[in-house]
């Protein structure tokens, strides 16, 4: 199988019953196009790593029916977000409910960023943020509100394609509820394929 440099290849299934673990297993096989020993180990921070391959990196993300794992040749953070919004709220109400939000989690650059935005603002800054803490490691900890994934230009954001903090940022859409995020060390192009496994 040919692959392209710096390209991130993402699996996505709808929810499946299977054990994480062994879903990661079967997609690193059909990425690298061969069976191997895909056993997954943890850091002590709890991010995962295949122990018996070194030169395949993955990550994973769900979110109600959708499971996503993000496989290629250099570190990656995935995330994945339903945008939601409450049975009797306006899109207003939400809106507004979502700035709230963000005034508690999110750094001053990122509130500016939701507050002149809409719903999904909130959802491309968290899914942005929650990618790069699965990329770093560090998980969602006390310093999530300190760093900022806002770009220099903000709307490169809605462009899908960014650069903060050193980092490299790519966005899209599953359908129109569900955001996804990658984040990278390296410049990269995605490349979803939905699969059933």
């Amino acid at each position: 199988m040919t692959k392209i440099k710096n390209a991130v290849k993402i699996y996505v299934l709808l929810q499946d019953p299977r054990p994480t673990d062994e879903k990661v297993a079967l997609l690193a096989e059909r990425y690298c196009g061969a069976p191997g020993d895909y056993t997954v180990s943890r850091t002590n921070e709890g991010k995962p790593y295949f122990a018996n391959v070194k030169d395949v990196f993955f990550s994973v993300s769900h979110s109600k029916e959708y499971f996503a794992c993000a496989l290629g040749s250099f570190e990656i953070g995935l995330d994945v977000q339903m945008q939601t919004i409450k049975k009797h709220e306006s899109i207003e109400a939400a809106a507004e409910h979502y700035k709230r939000l963000a005034k508690r989690f999110f750094h001053p650059d990122e509130v500016k960023y939701v507050e002149n935005g809409n719903v999904n603002s909130f959802f491309d800054v968290w899914c942005a943020k929650e990618s790069y803490s699965k990329y770093t490691g560090q998980g969602m900890d006390r310093y999530f509100g300190k760093y900022s994934v806002i770009p220099a230009d903000p709307a490169d954001i809605m462009h899908g394609k960014w650069q903060a903090m050193g980092k490299y940022f790519v966005r899209a859409l599953l359908d129109d509820r569900y955001t996804l995020c990658v984040c990278t060390g390296v410049e990269a192009e995605i490349d979803i394929e939905y699969v059933n496994i």
